[in-house]
C-alpha cells in the first residue's frame, strides 16, 4: 500500500483547480446555452410531428422529459457477503508457513550455537 507524501495534499482553502475551467470551454457553453430556447423548441415540434418518424418523436420527447425533470434513477444490484475469499485464505497460509519456517531458522541457529557440555569419561580412568 503506498501513502503519499504530506507536500502533495492541499492546505485547507486552496483550490485543486487554481485557474478554473479553462475559457474555451466556459464560452462554448455559454454559446450553447443561448440556443437553448431553440433547441427546446425543435424538440417540441419534432416530438408532436404526427408525421414525424416515431424514433424521432420518442427521443425528442425523452430528450425534453430528461431536461425537465432530470433522467430516471436507475436501480444498481449488488450483492455483499461476508465471507472470506480464496486469495484471502492462499494469503493467510502463507503468512503461517512463512513464519513456521522464520521459528524453525531461529531453534536450527540456537542448536547450531549451542555448546555441548557434557561431562565426558577421561580415558583410562576405571570406575
Amino acid at each position: 500500500m503506498s501513502t503519499s507524501s504530506h507536500s502533495s495534499r492541499w492546505q485547507k482553502g486552496q483550490s485543486g483547480n487554481p485557474g478554473g475551467r479553462p475559457k474555451v470551454i466556459g464560452d462554448l457553453q455559454e454559446q450553447a446555452r443561448q440556443w437553448s430556447g431553440e433547441a427546446l423548441d425543435a424538440l417540441r415540434e419534432i416530438a408532436i410531428n404526427k408525421d414525424a418518424p416515431p424514433s424521432a418523436r420518442v427521443s425528442a420527447a425523452v430528450a425534453l422529459l430528461d431536461r425537465g425533470y432530470g433522467k430516471p434513477l436507475q436501480a444498481i444490484s449488488a450483492s455483499v457477503t461476508n465471507e472470506i475469499s480464496t486469495a484471502h485464505l492462499h494469503l493467510q497460509a502463507l503468512e503461517e508457513l512463512a513464519e513456521r519456517a522464520r521459528v524453525q531458522k531461529l531453534a536450527r541457529q540456537a542448536q547450531e550455537n549451542m555448546i555441548d557440555v557434557t561431562p565426558v569419561k577421561p580415558a583410562g580412568l576405571c570406575v
